[in-house]
Protein backbone atom coordinates (compact mmCIF):
# COMPACT_ATOMS: atom_id res chain seq x y z
CA UNK A 1 0.00 0.00 0.00
CA UNK A 2 1.32 3.77 -0.69
CA UNK A 3 1.66 5.95 1.95
CA UNK A 4 0.47 9.61 1.85
CA UNK A 5 3.34 11.48 0.73
CA UNK A 6 4.47 9.00 -2.34
CA UNK A 7 0.46 9.78 -3.52
CA UNK A 8 0.82 13.22 -2.99
CA UNK A 9 3.90 13.21 -5.15
CA UNK A 10 2.89 11.07 -7.84
CA UNK A 11 -0.21 13.02 -7.98
CA UNK A 12 1.96 16.36 -8.56
CA UNK A 13 4.07 14.55 -11.35
CA UNK A 14 1.03 13.74 -12.96
CA UNK A 15 -0.43 17.02 -13.17
CA UNK A 16 2.55 18.13 -13.96
CA UNK A 17 3.16 16.22 -16.64
CA UNK A 18 -0.59 16.95 -18.20
CA UNK A 19 -0.06 20.28 -18.20
CA UNK A 20 3.08 20.53 -19.94
CA UNK A 21 1.41 18.14 -22.25
CA UNK A 22 -1.37 20.31 -22.99
CA UNK A 23 0.85 23.55 -23.34
CA UNK A 24 2.72 21.75 -25.80
CA UNK A 25 0.22 20.60 -27.56
CA UNK A 26 -2.04 24.21 -27.74
CA UNK A 27 1.38 26.32 -28.67
CA UNK A 28 2.00 24.04 -31.53
CA UNK A 29 -1.37 23.78 -32.83
CA UNK A 30 -1.14 28.19 -32.64
CA UNK A 31 2.02 28.93 -33.92
CA UNK A 32 2.49 29.56 -38.10
CA UNK A 33 5.21 28.36 -40.41
CA UNK A 34 7.40 30.28 -42.60
CA UNK A 35 7.21 34.04 -43.05
CA UNK A 36 4.12 34.24 -40.61
CA UNK A 37 5.95 33.04 -37.55
CA UNK A 38 8.57 35.53 -38.21
CA UNK A 39 6.08 38.09 -38.13
CA UNK A 40 4.47 36.44 -34.96
CA UNK A 41 8.39 36.73 -33.64
CA UNK A 42 8.91 40.12 -34.54
CA UNK A 43 5.67 41.75 -33.48
CA UNK A 44 5.89 39.90 -29.86
CA UNK A 45 8.91 41.79 -29.81
CA UNK A 46 7.35 45.12 -29.73
CA UNK A 47 9.40 46.12 -32.50
CA UNK A 48 8.78 48.08 -35.71
CA UNK A 49 4.69 46.40 -35.08
CA UNK A 50 3.59 49.59 -37.50
CA UNK A 51 5.69 48.31 -40.59
CA UNK A 52 4.97 44.57 -39.97
CA UNK A 53 1.06 45.13 -40.33
CA UNK A 54 1.82 47.15 -43.58
CA UNK A 55 4.26 44.17 -44.47
CA UNK A 56 1.61 41.90 -43.75
CA UNK A 57 -1.33 44.04 -45.65
CA UNK A 58 1.17 44.08 -48.98
CA UNK A 59 1.16 40.12 -48.53
CA UNK A 60 -2.24 40.09 -48.29
CA UNK A 61 -2.89 42.40 -51.44
CA UNK A 62 -0.21 40.76 -53.36
CA UNK A 63 -2.06 37.08 -52.96
CA UNK A 64 -5.00 38.36 -53.09
CA UNK A 65 -4.23 40.43 -56.70
CA UNK A 66 -2.28 36.82 -57.48
CA UNK A 67 -4.90 34.78 -56.85
CA UNK A 68 -7.07 37.08 -59.42
CA UNK A 69 -5.01 36.77 -61.84
CA UNK A 70 -4.53 33.22 -61.93
CA UNK A 71 -8.75 32.37 -61.14
CA UNK A 72 -9.40 34.86 -64.32
CA UNK A 73 -5.85 33.95 -66.64
CA UNK A 74 -5.27 37.50 -67.03
CA UNK A 75 -2.53 38.08 -69.90
CA UNK A 76 0.01 40.88 -68.66
CA UNK A 77 -2.16 43.33 -70.85
CA UNK A 78 -5.39 42.95 -68.69
CA UNK A 79 -3.79 43.18 -65.51
CA UNK A 80 -3.49 46.43 -65.40
CA UNK A 81 -6.58 47.35 -66.86
CA UNK A 82 -8.55 44.99 -64.54
CA UNK A 83 -6.86 46.02 -61.70
CA UNK A 84 -7.81 49.99 -62.14
CA UNK A 85 -11.27 49.16 -63.06
CA UNK A 86 -11.67 46.98 -60.03
CA UNK A 87 -9.91 49.75 -57.85
CA UNK A 88 -12.31 52.08 -59.29
CA UNK A 89 -15.53 49.64 -58.22
CA UNK A 90 -14.60 48.87 -54.64
CA UNK A 91 -14.20 52.79 -54.17
CA UNK A 92 -17.69 53.41 -55.24
CA UNK A 93 -19.06 50.81 -53.37
CA UNK A 94 -17.38 51.78 -50.43
CA UNK A 95 -18.67 55.23 -50.63
CA UNK A 96 -22.06 54.40 -51.43
CA UNK A 97 -22.22 51.78 -48.37
CA UNK A 98 -20.48 55.15 -46.35
CA UNK A 99 -23.39 57.45 -47.64
CA UNK A 100 -26.39 54.64 -46.63
CA UNK A 101 -24.88 54.10 -43.24
CA UNK A 102 -25.23 57.97 -42.79
CA UNK A 103 -28.67 57.95 -43.75
CA UNK A 104 -29.22 55.47 -42.10
CA UNK A 105 -28.11 57.06 -38.77
CA UNK A 106 -30.34 59.78 -39.89
CA UNK A 107 -33.45 57.65 -39.93
CA UNK A 108 -32.64 55.79 -36.59
CA UNK A 109 -32.22 59.74 -35.18
CA UNK A 110 -35.46 60.65 -36.72
CA UNK A 111 -37.15 57.76 -35.59
CA UNK A 112 -35.76 58.01 -31.89
CA UNK A 113 -36.79 62.32 -31.56
CA UNK A 114 -40.28 61.01 -32.45
CA UNK A 115 -40.45 57.98 -30.40
CA UNK A 116 -39.22 60.08 -27.32
CA UNK A 117 -41.36 63.10 -28.27
CA UNK A 118 -44.39 60.37 -27.72
CA UNK A 119 -42.83 59.31 -24.80
CA UNK A 120 -42.68 62.55 -23.15
CA UNK A 121 -46.21 62.21 -22.32
CA UNK A 122 -45.20 59.09 -20.70
CA UNK A 123 -42.15 59.07 -18.72
CA UNK A 124 -40.66 61.76 -16.64
CA UNK A 125 -37.60 64.28 -17.35
CA UNK A 126 -35.04 61.71 -15.82
CA UNK A 127 -36.53 58.43 -17.11
CA UNK A 128 -36.16 60.18 -20.45
CA UNK A 129 -32.59 60.96 -19.51
CA UNK A 130 -31.64 57.28 -18.83
CA UNK A 131 -33.55 56.15 -21.82
CA UNK A 132 -31.39 58.45 -23.64
CA UNK A 133 -27.88 57.03 -22.06
CA UNK A 134 -28.86 53.18 -23.04
CA UNK A 135 -31.07 53.88 -26.40
CA UNK A 136 -29.89 57.02 -28.14
CA UNK A 137 -28.40 56.37 -31.70
CA UNK A 138 -25.68 58.79 -30.54
CA UNK A 139 -24.85 56.33 -27.35
CA UNK A 140 -21.96 54.44 -26.96
CA UNK A 141 -24.20 52.10 -25.44
CA UNK A 142 -26.57 51.68 -28.97
CA UNK A 143 -23.82 51.69 -30.98
CA UNK A 144 -21.72 48.74 -29.18
CA UNK A 145 -24.79 46.65 -29.25
CA UNK A 146 -24.42 47.44 -33.22
CA UNK A 147 -21.46 46.36 -33.56
CA UNK A 148 -19.87 49.62 -34.21
CA UNK A 149 -17.32 51.62 -32.66
CA UNK A 150 -17.93 54.66 -29.71
CA UNK A 151 -19.77 57.54 -31.65
CA UNK A 152 -18.26 60.71 -32.80
CA UNK A 153 -20.94 62.78 -30.69
CA UNK A 154 -22.77 62.50 -27.51
CA UNK A 155 -26.57 62.17 -27.33
CA UNK A 156 -28.80 65.10 -27.76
Amino acid sequence: MMNTKFKAVLAFLVIFIAGFATGFLLTNSTTFTGDEQRVERTERSGTDEHLNREDRDERQVSRARNRLINMLDLSENQEEPFFELFSQYRSNLRSDIREMRERENELLKEHYQTFKNELSDVLNSEQLNKLDRQLHPDSVRHYRSRGHGSPDRSPN
